[in-house]
């Protein structure tokens, strides 16, 4: 297979409306489509410990809640992560 910088090279000198076609139909292709994902996959579990540093060990909404929390126990919370 060619080296990648060949590849790109070759593509530079395509029109642009071109180059957009080519992508979206190289994607679609098994085998690019699996490796596609598998590198999103893979940037996305080293991303995660940094993006959400307190994951497991305090608790996280992804709504909010229906009724509200007291607010001792919200400065508690509060009181913990900063520790």
């Amino acid at each position: 297979m060619e080296d990648i910088d060949q590849i790109l090279n070759k593509v530079t000198g395509l029109p642009v409306w071109l180059v957009q076609f080519l992508e979206k139909w190289v994607k679609k292709l098994p085998k690019v489509k699996t490796e596609i994902e598998k590198q999103t996959e893979s940037m996305i579990r080293r991303l995660k410990p940094s993006v959400k540093p307190y994951e497991g060990k305090f608790n996280s909404y992804s709504i909010l809640p229906l009724n509200g929390l007291d607010q001792e126990e919200i400065l508690s919370e509060i009181k913990k992560i900063t520790e």
